[in-house]
């Protein structure tokens, strides 16, 4: 789950959950908290996640709507990391999930975007975060929040506030602009 809002032309990121839980009550009711915290209603789901996470999420008062597509929210969010535009918390997970992330054009010359599983990065943390971001952009500013679902709910729990963020340095875009060559 990531919550992220706008301010003047920047996406900034305020909070980024992830369980390692089957239960869902538990998970159910931090999402329902912090959507109390960060004043909003609205979630956006993947089309995946509909079916019984949207009727979870729908039984504690939120609205649901499926989220666009990846390549649309990556596109998105590439030109916001390129035009230094989005202040995302400094968490190397976070970093390493979205320099794993790789874009590619398949057969019917349509985007696809390629997530690469591994220890220092998941991929369910990225897609919330650039939902969120998507979302916010969209948007006049206000705060939103992408509950993300994937196939499982087996991340480690990550949370990183107001207090974490950071503004990147040249050699963190640097970095960011490197690892997203890989769309280009």
């Amino acid at each position: 789950m990531a919550i992220s809002h706008k301010q003047e032309n920047n996406i900034y990121i305020d909070t980024i959950r992830a369980w390692n839980l089957r239960d869902p009550d538990p998970i159910m009711r931090d999402i329902k908290e912090l959507a109390g915290i960060y004043h909003t209603k609205k979630v956006f789901i993947d089309r995946y996640a509909k079916g019984w996470v949207e009727a979870v999420l729908k039984k504690i008062g939120l609205e649901v709507e499926i989220r666009p597509t990846l390549s649309e929210i990556y596109v998105n969010i590439k030109s916001l990391m390129l035009g230094n535009r989005l202040h995302l918390p400094d968490i190397k997970a976070i970093k390493q999930a979205f320099l794993n992330t790789q874009a590619y054009y398949g057969r019917s010359n349509t985007l696809s975007i390629a997530h690469e599983r591994n220890a220092e990065g998941h991929s369910d943390e990225a897609d919330a975060i650039a939902t969120s971001v998507f979302v916010s952009s969209k948007e006049k500013e206000h705060k939103q929040a992408s509950a993300y679902c994937g196939d499982d709910f087996e991340d480690d729990l990550r949370e990183e506030t107001a207090e974490g963020f950071i503004n990147r340095s040249l050699d963190d875009i640097a970095e960011s602009r490197r690892g997203l060559e890989r769309w280009d």
